[in-house]
């Protein structure tokens, strides 16, 4: 009897953190918080943190979030966003729900993703956004895009679909018990110890930073006996581009700069209201003595006129 390896395993990214959800939703009970509240808030600070980002805000929904931005932009009736048509219908029921039309431009071969080279073409007096989608942790490349809107005046929209999200599915092959097939697995670098997966095939790992992992797995099969070697994947996580290295330097050389600029920007500030002080300190001045002078000239005259009538 073979064992059929399911289209969706959604329970299997909540096999590892089960307990910490268990106690999230508890709490959340208990507390009665069941829109926003505490929680919502520590995840929107440890994820901004994680993320270098400044700020974030968390949403019901990726297609909540999705048109909020499209709201923000002004995107309307009869407007045209140009997106990706390989991509979760969310994408598109966001750019609907503002009453604009989605334009759907072909992808890459290479990447799945939106392909750049096609997008001027679907330009048009009415398109308002370009949205691609960063799909399954496969990032599309931004510069192209960037090119594309500064040339046209146009926004762009990114949709990170399951960023920080790793799936690895694997089998193996036994001819006489393949639902007695026992496997075992260890992402070097993550797992500190073998994970006991019984007759799953596939597992995932949320969040995890940049980096480099090897990820092994062995099998065994019904008679007990593992696998020696197994099998290995070699796995790079890239870096988003705020916690690369260029952009850390160049933040800190505009940090330099700006700290400099706000420098020398009070100093002047300072000297010019002290300039204008002292301006104001020559004009008083200059109006005393002009008052004084008009004193001294009309109590000279009366000193006259009295001397005239008393001869």
């Amino acid at each position: 009897m073979t064992e059929a390896i399911p289209y969706f395993d959604l329970p299997a990214q909540l096999r590892g953190v089960r307990k910490e959800i268990d106690a999230a939703i508890a709490r959340t009970i208990d507390n009665c918080s069941f829109c926003l509240g505490p929680d919502v808030i520590r995840f929107e600070n440890d994820f901004a943190q994680y993320c270098g980002a400044g700020h974030c805000v968390g949403f019901n929904s990726g297609t909540s979030a999705l048109h909020i931005a499209l709201l923000l932009l002004g995107v309307g009736h009869g407007d045209e966003v140009i997106t990706t048509p390989f991509t979760f219908v969310a994408t598109s029921w966001a750019i609907s729900y503002v009453g604009a039309r989605p334009v759907y431009v072909d992808i890459d071969d290479a990447t799945f993703n939106l392909d750049p080279k096609l997008v001027g073409h679907a330009i048009t007096p009415r398109t308002k956004a370009i949205l691609p989608v960063h799909l399954y942790g496969q990032p599309f490349d931004v510069d192209p895009f960037l090119d594309v809107c500064r040339k046209n005046t146009l926004p762009l929209v990114e949709v990170q679909a399951r960023r920080h999200y790793l799936e690895i599915q694997f089998t193996g092959l036994s001819f006489t018990a393949p639902d007695q097939v026992r496997f075992r697995w260890k992402l070097e670098g993550w797992d500190e110890e073998w994970v006991e997966g019984g007759a799953r095939r596939t597992t995932s790992y949320s969040y995890l930073p940049p980096g480099d992992y090897i990820f092994r797995v062995t099998a065994c099969n019904n008679d007990g006996v593992w696998n020696e070697g197994g099998a290995a994947l070699v796995v790079r996580m890239l870096p988003s581009f705020w916690q690369t290295g260029w952009f850390q330097i160049g933040a800190a050389l505009l940090g330099l700069g700006t700290a400099a600029a706000t420098a020398r920007f009070v100093t002047v500030r300072k000297a010019r209201r002290r300039l204008e002080e002292l301006e104001r300190q020559h004009a008083l001045e200059q109006e005393r003595a002009r008052i004084a002078k008009d004193i001294h000239d009309d109590l000279g005259a009366s000193l006259t006129h009295i001397s005239m009538l008393t001869q």
